[in-house]
């Protein structure tokens, strides 16, 4: 290291020795052992790991996936133009993987691209299960909303924003006096594999258990069990013990037909 500035005034050549202001040589050397602190790396997306069974697509190199990111990711009416993407992915032999098997790690990002509101795409270098380093490209919202644990399954399958509503007259929704009273329900259904058995075990539990009709809107908080009752061709019914919160605002335990066919 250098004691002062008289040990860095000197530049010397064989044929040439000539004086610098120390300030100068100062300045120059700490903006070269700054420079790579300068270059921080982009941020990852909310979550590192993509899970097995979310399609990414994988590339070549580098080079492609930066070229479908900086040429093929062309504005559409809702999202990007389709085809000019699949153009761009297959001229870069970029792909979906429909055979790989286990998570991939993010380890960073090279580029973000945003193709227009609310369409980022990243372009990042990952780590497969078996180790394979690899280079995918992400849709990033798209990515971030993909639900990763049951209960974000529920409340991207059934509700909207993770709310439910009911309609008054409406069949399918009750309040209970508890959680426990809703999962007594759910026992008696699945004490029997026949639909008209369980449909009626359903209205007795129900009296029995002092569950009444719910109206209005309520916000998930927690999902418990479900009992499945196969009704028939868009007749199935998936009773579901909920903890919500009502519209003024009380913890209730709801139960609730999460079936699409309801």
């Amino acid at each position: 290291m250098f004691r002062s500035l008289a040990d860095i005034r000197i530049v010397c050549s064989k044929e040439l020795c000539m004086r610098i202001p120390g300030w100068i040589v100062v300045t120059a050397t700490l903006g070269l052992m700054c420079a790579p602190a300068l270059a921080q790396a982009l941020p990852l997306p909310g979550e590192s790991q993509i899970p097995e069974d979310y399609a990414t697509l994988l590339c070549q190199d580098v080079a492609g996936g930066q070229d479908v990111l900086a040429n093929y990711l062309a504005p559409g009416e809702h999202s990007i133009d389709t085809t000019i993407f699949l153009e761009g992915l297959k001229l870069n032999d970029c792909f979906y993987k429909q055979d790989r098997v286990g998570p991939i790690e993010i380890e960073s990002v090279i580029e973000r691209r945003v193709a227009q509101p609310g369409q980022t795409y990243i372009l990042y270098r990952g780590t497969m299960a078996d180790g394979t380093e690899v280079i995918g490209i992400l849709h990033e919202e798209g990515y971030d909303a993909y639900p990763r644990t049951e209960f974000q399954q529920f409340l991207a399958e059934s509700t909207r924003d993770g709310v439910v509503s009911v309609s008054e007259g409406e069949r399918g929704a009750y309040i209970c006096a508890s959680t426990e009273a809703s999962m007594a329900v759910l026992d008696s259904i699945g004490q029997s594999d026949v639909p008209d058995e369980q449909f009626a075990a359903l209205d007795r539990a129900l009296d029995t258990n002092g569950c009444v009709a719910a109206i209005g809107e309520f916000r998930i908080t927690e999902r418990h069990a479900d009992a499945y009752i196969a009704g028939g061709y868009e007749a199935d019914e998936i009773w579901t013990a909920l903890t919500a919160i009502d519209q003024s605002g009380k913890t209730v335990s709801l139960l609730y037909d999460a079936s699409p066919f309801r």
